[in-house]
């Protein structure tokens, strides 16, 4: 699961677009599949500034530079489990807790909820881990 080249150019057309990474949630931990130099490619195609030196220190192998440089103030994943270092650990196949409803602005997932039995339930949580006029990518 992860963030491949399309997948990053979904995720600068939706901020393109209007949408708000302030405060991101990945369904999973995802990984950023392509390499710096192609991250500040794209990037510049879109037009979003960057620190060169910001982008050549951080640890790619994540999407959490991405979102930085989208506007990310906070950044948190869930998952089922801890493997890949997951902020949240949950089980998407059962209801939300309440205390992560309504807290993000952007949800994003790349290859995660294919993974997950009860997907209506797992839906219904990428909705409700929403604010309100929070975006689904």
């Amino acid at each position: 699961m992860g963030l491949d080249i399309n997948g990053v150019r979904l995720q600068l057309l939706a901020k393109r677009l209007g949408a708000d990474f302030k405060d991101v949630v990945t369904i999973g931990r995802q990984g950023l599949h392509l390499t710096q130099k192609q991250l500040q490619k794209e990037l510049v195609d879109f037009g979003i500034p960057f620190n060169r030196a910001k982008i050549e220190a951080s640890d790619c192998r994540y999407g959490e530079p991405l979102f930085q440089l989208l506007g990310a103030q906070t950044m948190q994943s869930i998952d089922n489990s801890d493997y890949e270092k997951a902020t949240i650990i949950h089980d998407m196949n059962n209801p939300l807790p309440v205390e992560l409803k309504g807290k993000f602005t952007a949800v994003v997932d790349a290859g995660t909820l294919e993974h997950v039995f009860n997907y209506p339930v797992a839906l219904k949580n990428c909705m409700e881990l929403l604010k309100t006029g929070g975006v689904l990518i």
